[in-house]
């Protein structure tokens, strides 16, 4: 069965913790590619961990990120373009 959200690319703020790391592993779970911005790495490696030991780790990125600084926003979107060929 597809998922919602498959071949989607997403950009998910706040993605390593709490509602956003659950954003973001439900968005992997329904298909989509996701770019998980956030300022904390250690949760990061705790959520790239998780989201690999469940198979989506190939549809998974993280970029350290400040969102109040727009040079670092746009530098997440670069990222989903590049990684994955576009942003939905």
């Amino acid at each position: 069965m597809a998922g919602r959200l498959d071949g989607r690319v997403a950009v998910i703020t706040g993605a390593t913790s709490g509602i956003g790391r659950a954003t973001t592993l439900r968005f992997l779970q329904d298909g989509a590619h996701v770019v998980a911005a956030h300022l904390n790495e250690d949760t990061a490696a705790d959520m790239l961990q998780a989201a690999a030991a469940a198979g989506f780790g190939d549809r998974v990125r993280f970029r350290r990120t400040d969102v109040t600084d727009e040079a670092q926003l746009e530098a997440v979107v670069h990222l989903a373009v590049s990684a994955f060929g576009r942003l939905d």
